[in-house]
């Protein structure tokens, strides 16, 4: 049994799925004699009571799902509470979704990513296990192989007599050989007593991420940290700070006067969301890794400025071909399309740019071949509602239309205007007030080339 050793795991109602990875982990556990045994609590039924009998050897692991967060507080107060009674015992928290933790507390997985949002969960959890099986070893029994059997067959009395006395001798001769080398060691030589050599030197090092470890928020931000160095003598010690892009700092020197331990710093500031660690290495008078301080940074995304006005020349993109349906969103056009009426006339077309230099115009296409389906309407989308459209475009000499529509599909009015191969026209439409979330333009089987668009609030 493993010297009693217990775990208790606090949960919410929406954590089921991961509570059943691990109880699966710790049922493994009682099997391998890791663990004792393990029960769980539901977070709405956690009273103040709940953890007096957790020993030192005992761990508390709070799931962090988002149906926790009311008793988060009253749970983390009371795991807090365990840790000064119980200083030795450990407290956990699982972060399954995306929520912060005590840093105090041991957190897995040791990547700080909540669970929820990897690819492989059973990869993560199977994570998880190993870190755990690191904090609750296997016990490990020695195997004493039994005596020998008496040989019976052995009659001591055919013996020869050498051959009884044979173990005894060989013992003394062993004991006078050692009594010999004893005595050389103590002997003075000319350069006086023979000293035994300095114990080895020991160097420990360790680092941690000044709270917070895990930040959402604006960005750039700046993460802290700080590495202690601990030596056993005195001696001058080389050490630098490698990161988990693979960068690296200056080699430093510290030089310790007496044995003890120093604090050294560094930092790392991010300008997007990243997750990774910072790891103090000793490099003389040996080599030596610390822990991974690892940290977590998501970024909360910075909008561009609302798109108020549009003015779009087709003439002068560096666009050609086949282009997506949202290849202007920038400039405030959210998407492009086309529209057969309601008559099955030309289906399936895309936008597309076509001719050359200042002759570059806009229109629309069969998937597959440039030059059919140029005759169908174009629909224009915006970002922001507008009042006020203009299209700018060169057509068959037919009345093409401008039609507006509001933000559920009601048309808003039409204008129309004769088109000319020869040379550009515009048509324009004026609303009441910006409401003109689309606008729909064309003559049907009528060539519709657009050079431009503009369009206000």
């Amino acid at each position: 049994m493993a010297d009693g050793k217990k775990i208790q795991i606090i949960h919410a109602a929406d954590a089921d799925q991961h509570l059943g990875h691990l109880k699966k982990i710790l049922d493994t556990f009682k099997e391998e004699d890791r663990i004792e045994s393990y029960s769980t609590i539901p977070s709405d039924a956690v009273a103040q009571d709940a953890f007096n009998t957790i020993g030192k050897e005992d761990m508390l692991i709070m799931l962090l799902t988002n149906d926790i967060l009311d008793k988060k507080p009253s749970i983390e107060a009371m795991m807090l509470d365990v840790k000064k009674r119980q200083p030795e015992a450990r407290c956990a928290g699982v972060i399954i979704d995306n929520i912060t933790y005590d840093p105090s507390f041991i957190a897995f997985p040791s990547s700080l990513e909540p669970v929820r949002t990897s690819e492989d969960m059973d990869a993560v959890w199977q994570g998880i296990a190993e870190n755990l099986k690191k904090l609750f070893p296997k016990l490990v029994v020695p195997i004493v192989p039994p005596p020998p059997p008496p040989n019976d067959d052995i009659d001591t009395k055919t013996k020869p007599w050498w051959k009884k006395w044979l173990p005894y001798i060989f013992g003394i001769v062993a004991l006078l050989a050692i009594f010999l080398m004893l005595q050389k060691c103590f002997d003075k030589t000319d350069d006086g007593p023979i000293t035994p050599p300095p114990p080895a030197t020991e160097i420990i090092a360790k680092a941690s991420v000044v709270a917070p470890r895990s930040v959402q928020g604006n960005c750039p931000h700046k993460f802290n940290f700080k590495g202690t160095i601990k030596v056993s003598a005195p001696m001058t010690v080389k050490y630098t700070w490698i990161r988990s892009d693979n960068a690296s700092a200056p080699v430093q020197s510290i030089t310790f006067n007496a044995a003890g331990e120093k604090q050294v710093n560094t930092s790392w500031t991010l300008g997007t969301s990243y997750s990774g660690y910072q790891q103090l290495k000793i490099v003389s008078p040996k080599e030596l890794l610390s822990n991974k301080a690892a940290f977590r940074l998501q970024c909360t995304p910075v909008l561009p400025p609302p798109v108020t006005a549009i003015d779009m020349r087709f003439t002068n993109t560096n666009l050609n071909g086949f282009i997506a349906s949202n290849a202007f969103a920038s400039q405030g056009i959210k998407r492009i399309f086309s529209n057969s009426n309601g008559l099955g006339y030309c289906p399936s077309t895309f936008p597309v740019i076509k001719g050359s230099g200042s002759s570059k115009y806009l229109s629309m296409a069969k998937q597959g071949n440039l030059n059919s389906c140029n005759t169908v309407y174009q629909n224009f989308e915006f970002e922001r509602p507008m009042k006020r459209v203009t299209i700018y475009f060169i057509g068959a000499v037919v009345d093409y239309k401008l039609q507006a529509f509001s933000a559920s599909g009601s048309a808003l009015g039409v204008v129309g205007k004769q088109g000319s191969l020869n040379s550009v026209r515009s048509v324009t439409y004026t609303s009441t007030s910006a409401n003109i979330s689309r606008v729909r333009f064309g003559y049907q089987a009528g060539l519709n080339k657009i050079t431009r668009i503009r369009a206000s609030q």
